[in-house]
């Protein structure tokens, strides 16, 4: 749904004045007021307000070496929400908010423990020149990897499901962002962020470059260094760099990236590629094959494959399944939905309905 807000209207002509001092200067205020009216409604009449929503729910079977289960949950395809945003043009400048909720529509066996608080609530501040964002937004590098993922984000089948630099990098709470406008000639474009820390976080700082030296060609790279003051929660450096190519018929594409812990001493080695390839304008099948490995440990190491078919009702409206595998090496034991022993492996399928409104 889509709600254009036009406030204010012209004001209509003033009357002519009688020449007298007193009629004259009253005649002057009336003008003086009718051109701020109109000034202002020039600029109110600007803003617009946008309602979206996602209701996303599915059922889930997953089997490991020692149990099974079934369920119904949320979130499969796409993040259930109901989101408003607000963007006003200045002329100079555009002034954009953004707040988002999550929706809980099933809470599988585990209730969230935040249901409450938004997913994501920011300003931004936007010229030519390039945009200012602060709070609580998905970070540069999420940006840049969700680019590299053509799965989805919440299928288990792909790399957000064993990255470890994936979802803890996803979004901060306060984070400030600075996004250059693109240098066209060079196809180039820049963003940095910055999220402050506190007490047991030192803080965290993103970069990001990416690149199109190809209209249909995709280059992305981003560095995240992160200070935490823990031992069980290390000091990292994380580096990533991949890229997407879009065809007529789909798209394909890759990306690798370290993580070195300072406290720790490791250095994680993820990977992951895959592709989309459309059928038809509303079918398409999504491929996917993501690995984690702990460099000092080989034995330490996650592998995931995964197979999606989506397919569109509508314009709003989509029905999807999908059958993902995640192996784990003799010291290793990453789970899906459910906990597994080191070495274990999980097996699921899962089939739902994204309306989007």
């Amino acid at each position: 749904m889509h709600i254009a807000i036009k406030r204010g209207q012209r004001a209509g002509p003033v009357g002519h004045a009688a020449p007298n001092k007193a009629r004259f200067k009253s005649a002057l205020i009336r003008k003086a007021l009718g051109i701020l009216v109109f000034s202002g409604a020039a600029l109110q009449c600007q803003a617009t307000t946008q309602i979206l929503g996602t209701i996303d729910i599915y059922t889930e079977f997953t089997r490991t070496n020692t149990q099974q289960r079934m369920l119904v949950d949320h979130d499969g395809l796409n993040a259930s929400k109901i989101a408003f945003r607000n963007t006003e043009d200045l002329g100079y400048m555009t002034v954009i908010s953004d707040i988002e909720y999550p929706v809980i529509v099933a809470h599988g066996v585990t209730p969230p423990t935040d249901i409450t608080g938004p997913r994501l609530a920011y300003m931004a501040l936007q010229t030519e020149d390039g945009k200012l964002t602060v709070g609580k937004q998905y970070s540069p590098h999420y940006r840049v990897l969700s680019k590299l993922d053509g799965f989805g984000v919440s299928f288990w089948g792909n790399a957000y499901a064993i990255f470890k630099g994936g979802n803890k990098y996803q979004y901060g709470r306060n984070d400030m962002v600075l996004e250059l406008a693109p240098i066209t000639d060079l196809k180039l474009a820049f963003a940095g962020g910055y999220s402050p820390g506190n007490d047991n976080d030192g803080g965290r700082g993103y970069l990001t470059f990416t690149l199109w030296p190809l209209s249909h060609l995709y280059i992305g790279s981003a560095a995240v260094f992160d200070h935490r003051y823990s031992v069980a929660d290390p000091d990292a450096k994380l580096f990533l760099l991949g890229a997407a190519y879009e065809f007529d018929w789909g798209r394909i594409s890759a990306g690798r990236q370290r993580i070195r812990t300072t406290q720790l001493g490791q250095v994680i080695d993820e990977s992951t590629c895959g592709g989309i390839v459309r059928l038809s304008e509303k079918l398409d099948v999504r491929l996917d094959y993501s690995s984690t490995r702990n460099a000092n440990a080989p034995q330490n190491k996650a592998l995931t494959y995964g197979l999606a078919v989506v397919y569109a009702l509508n314009k709003r409206d989509a029905v999807y399944a999908s059958v993902a595998s995640l192996r784990n090496g003799s010291s290793s034991g990453v789970g899906f939905a459910l906990p597994v022993d080191s070495g274990g492996t999980t097996h699921d399928v899962l089939a739902g309905l994204r309306m989007n409104f």
